[in-house]
């Protein structure tokens, strides 16, 4: 075999795309005058010292864009398997240059390996300047210099701006719902593969001459097809994304009409304007630096419409800021194995996947990181293949990807992979036992290495519940931290949410504390129906929790260390101290002042809150609770209070459940309905009956324990709990413990409710006097603040 016959075939290549005529191109041959590329291929030997060239060095002066080429003679030396031997094969030997290079060029890297001009493989790759990452070029043979150069440079091309180009993924998401009449799954389905299709150079210069809409739909799968193909994307993942995307070819508002090629943004044919439009708008961004995170950004936009937040996928979208979180919580770099068994889009694979790149892999490591390094179960067929196309969309189609349920598959077969870190967010209320939540947990921490992370975002019901599994889990493996997520965190689904850390295959042990943290608001706030990190605060929250987490710090308020085993609740919501440093009296008078606003609104009839409120500002007494006072925010002296159980002081037990109905039949008076409502005291009208009598606190046990004073007597709807005193208390003092049990509501929600064991369990913190609660001084407290006012 002779290479300079593969030479002289690239040679004449080049002959015949003019770059020989071009007198300003710079064609150089196992070496250069170039300074800065002498200098920047000193240490680039493929023996690994000293200097090392590329057949071929294209370049132009104050160009900073470079071609090189690597020949080989025999077709076998194309590539390696790990890419990792530059000596010996083409593609490792042009990476190999590339990457040095690429601190200082764009490089266009083209391996060639064959002697005859009808039998070689040709390979081209994009490696940007200062990227981590080179990306394969679906190209079948070479282009000018110019196209090379415009890869990078052709700014003109992008009509949008990168915001502009976010905005567009909710446009073109109603434009397929409302002008398509596509299914929520179908929408993001074909969005990535028109994205997979404009990846062809073949099939960008051939759609806008197709005027037959369902040639084009064919045209589209067959483009897709033939670049996996040529990408060594496996057979059964191509049958997958083929079948997924086939509605493209039979779709009625897809495939009907004619293409008019003369006006192809309009209404003649909706696929064609669909494909102009995102050739058009979404595409140019290839020709831009870091282009493969920009689509890649566009198309999990795209996704977050769909359904709001995936839920028309049948999925959750984990927020793509936690997927973050999870590879900096397990500490992702380029050697880590990561594994998700519901991979749903992605989402955790690419993330891990943008962290390995990060850390400086070299050519053969980020071959490594695609073959080997990702290893992703998706059983739903339409998620599958969404996954495959987001992963290939940024550069990769190497993943591990498979198609099936993982309980289907031995653990035996994915222990194989050796993965050290796994990442899920599980499908949440499963009917079958092991495909709850925790049954997900279980399975992945089994396939890990030992010693692996294994970390899950979950509903906060988890830490409660499924005690079978929960004890399954703690034989094998150890609870590591939980922290609990803002309530919020997938809006508009309704449920709250923890983090949990696991090291697999290393059994818990009680004797060692498990680190419990209330995470509570990242930064994020509702915009355009969509949460978003509007004032820049995400980046330094994450760095503190990050520190908290490694530190394993406690603050009252916040996070605490503690004991637990498998029939222990395992959230901070239950071991947390509440932080009574920030109580003020500021919160004492706003107590006050819904009493007030309650009893006004009873004596009144007004319902109008600021009527209400102007009424109460003519009184002078009742006005010093509403304005703001020197010292309102002061912190309280708290030397001498100590904590009490509620039961050791109260009685708890629930009240009465009274239809509304049937006090509404009964008619209004003056006995108050008490509610789960958390405002107006709980009131929610008056009626001429009653069941439980006053002087109670009252405790809502269905949403976040709201906390009310009732002093009449009154009737309550359900999971209304009484909290009865066993001492004489007042009014005032009833004001002070409410105000007290009010700072609870933290730990409460639909998924994790104040009920009368924890009702009985809680601890509040008290002035005391001679070794009792100091009721006497809660008692003048609250009357200093009141004044001559009277609840």
């Amino acid at each position: 075999m002779n290479e300079r016959k593969t030479e002289k075939l690239i040679r004449n290549k080049l002959t015949n795309f003019g770059y020989f005529e071009e007198k300003d191109l710079i064609i150089e041959e196992q070496k250069s005058d170039s300074e800065i590329i002498n200098k920047l291929l000193s240490r680039a030997s493929k023996s690994g010292s000293g200097f090392g060239y590329p057949e071929f060095i294209i370049r132009k002066k104050n160009s900073d864009v470079v071609i090189i080429i690597e020949c080989k003679a025999h077709i076998k030396n194309h590539i390696s398997k790990k890419v990792d031997n530059p000596k010996y094969f083409a593609v490792d030997g042009v990476l190999h240059y590339a990457s040095f290079l690429k601190n200082e060029f764009h490089i266009i890297a083209i391996a060639i390996s064959g002697e005859e001009k009808d039998n070689y493989k040709l390979s081209i790759y994009q490696w940007n300047k200062n990227e981590k990452r080179y990306f394969p070029k679906r190209y079948a043979d070479l282009m000018t210099y110019n196209d090379y150069y415009s890869l990078f440079h052709e700014n003109d091309a992008v009509t949008i701006s990168e915001k502009d180009l976010m905005q567009y993924a909710k446009k073109l998401h109603d434009e397929m719902r409302d002008e398509a009449k596509l299914k929520e799954a179908e929408k993001p389905l074909l969005v990535g593969a028109l994205l997979l299709a404009l990846e062809s150079g073949e099939f960008v210069n051939e759609y806008p001459s197709i005027t037959n809409p369902k040639k084009l739909a064919n045209r589209i799968i067959e483009s897709i097809e033939d670049g996996l193909r040529e990408a060594n994307i496996p057979e059964n993942k191509i049958d997958t994304l083929k079948r997924e995307f086939g509605f493209i070819t039979t779709h009625t508002y897809l495939t009907r009409g004619e293409i008019d090629t003369q006006n192809p943004s309009h209404d003649n044919n909706i696929l064609h304007k669909f494909l102009f439009d995102i050739h058009k708008k979404v595409y140019p961004y290839i020709k831009k630096v870091n282009n493969m995170d920009i689509i890649g950004k566009f198309y999990s936009e795209f996704l977050r419409y769909t359904g709001g937040d995936g839920k028309g996928l049948g999925i959750i979208l984990t927020p793509s800021h936690i997927t973050d979180l999870f590879c900096e919580l397990s500490e992702v770099n380029k050697n880590s194995r990561i594994i998700d068994i519901c991979v749903g889009t992605g989402g955790f694979l690419i993330s891990a996947m943008e962290h390995m790149l990060s850390d400086n892999p070299t050519v053969s490591e980020i071959d490594n990181i695609y073959k080997n390094n990702l290893v992703g179960i998706e059983t739903q067929t339409n998620m599958f293949a969404l996954a495959c196309a987001n992963m290939i969309i940024r550069g990769d189609g190497k993943t591990n990807l498979l198609q099936e349920n993982c309980f289907d598959i031995k653990k035996e077969d994915l222990k194989k992979y050796q993965c050290n870190i796994g990442l899920i967010n599980p499908p949440y209320s499963q009917k079958k036992e092991e495909e709850k939540e925790l049954g997900f947990v279980d399975y992945m921490l089994d396939v890990l290495n030992v010693g692996g992370i294994g970390i899950a975002i979950l509903p906060v019901r988890c830490t409660n519940n499924d005690n079978n599994i929960r004890e399954r889990i703690m034989k094998k493996h150890t609870l590591r931290a939980v922290m609990t997520m803002p309530s919020d965190l997938f809006k508009g689904v309704g449920t709250h949410t923890c983090i949990m850390v696991f090291e697999a295959h290393k059994p818990h042990n009680n004797k060692i504390q498990t680190w419990f943290a209330l995470w509570s608001d990242d930064g994020f706030v509702n915009y355009k129906n969509q949460r978003a990190d509007r004032n820049n605060k995400w980046g330094k929250i994450k760095k503190q929790w990050l520190s908290d987490y490694r530190n394993r710090k406690e603050f009252d308020g916040y996070s605490v260390l503690k004991n637990v085993g498998p029939l222990d609740e395992w959230s901070a919501l239950a071991y947390v101290k509440t932080n009574y440093k920030n109580i003020t009296i500021r919160d004492f008078k706003n107590t006050i002042k819904d009493h007030l606003i309650c009893n006004i609104k009873k004596e009144t009839g007004i319902e109008n809150i600021y009527e209400i409120i102007s009424t109460i500002l003519e009184d002078k007494e009742k006005r010093k609770i509403f304005e703001k006072e020197i010292g309102d925010e002061k912190n309280i002296d708290m030397k001498h209070w100590k904590a009490i159980e509620i039961n050791k002081f109260f009685d708890v037990t629930g009240s009465k459940t009274t239809p509304k109905k049937k006090l509404e039949e009964i008619g209004q008076g003056e006995y108050p309905y008490i509610t789960t409502r958390a405002t107006n005291n709980g009131i929610d009208g008056y009626y001429n009956y009653y069941t439980d009598k006053g002087n109670v606190l009252t405790l809502d046990s269905a949403t976040i324990g709201y906390c009310s004073y009732q002093k009449n007597n009154f009737t309550a709807s359900d999971h209304v709990e009484k909290v009865i005193p066993k001492f004489e208390m007042t009014v005032n003092i009833a004001i002070f413990l409410q105000t007290l049990l009010n700072k609870e509501q933290f730990r409460y929600s639909y998924g994790r409710k104040f009920n009368q064991t924890r009702i009985e369990n809680t601890k509040v913190s008290v002035p005391f006097k001679n070794s009792e609660p100091d009721w006497k001084f809660m008692d003048q407290y609250v009357k200093k603040i009141l004044c001559n006012n009277k609840i």
